[in-house]
């Protein structure tokens, strides 16, 4: 966050590229965010996926990663109740942001983009936006893949 404020306040600086995923979400970075758009950035994000994170069993974490599980279980809950794949909350989650411009994802093959670019097509009911809103990762450092 130290580094995104600092290019909110550089005048050279007219597009900035951060992580940003339902963990590393709104609670931790929106304010100033929203603060980059109020200045006329452009925002990129990348990382939607925490780095494939989202797609570990809980059960199956590294012991370093063992903080961030109840955070995964609450995602994995709010993706049974709504019956929505994890993969489209967190497409959803990150282009229905108002402040997000551009989203930078990686693929492995045709099919895997077709089924983003369809996740991408829709939206997320608010209560669903709002509770993924909700969630508050305490331990931030793990936050960052270097830290794992």
């Amino acid at each position: 966050n130290e580094q995104l404020k600092e290019s909110i306040g550089c005048e050279s600086i007219d597009t900035i590229q951060l992580p940003f995923n339902i963990l590393d979400n709104y609670n931790q970075r929106g304010g100033l965010l929203e603060d980059a758009k109020f200045k006329g950035k452009e925002i990129q994000t990348r990382s939607i996926f925490l780095q494939g994170l989202f797609f570990i069993a809980p059960t199956e974490l590294p012991i370093k990663l063992l903080p961030l599980k109840k955070y995964l279980d609450r995602i994995i809950d709010i993706s049974v109740h709504y019956n929505i794949p994890i993969e489209k909350l967190a497409i959803q989650y990150v282009i229905n942001q108002p402040f997000v411009d551009h989203v930078v994802i990686g693929v492995d093959n045709l099919t895997q983009l077709e089924k983003n670019v369809d996740y991408a097509k829709e939206s997320l009911l608010v209560e669903v936006f709002q509770e993924l809103n909700d969630i508050t990762v305490t331990e931030t450092e793990l936050l960052y893949p270097k830290n794992w």
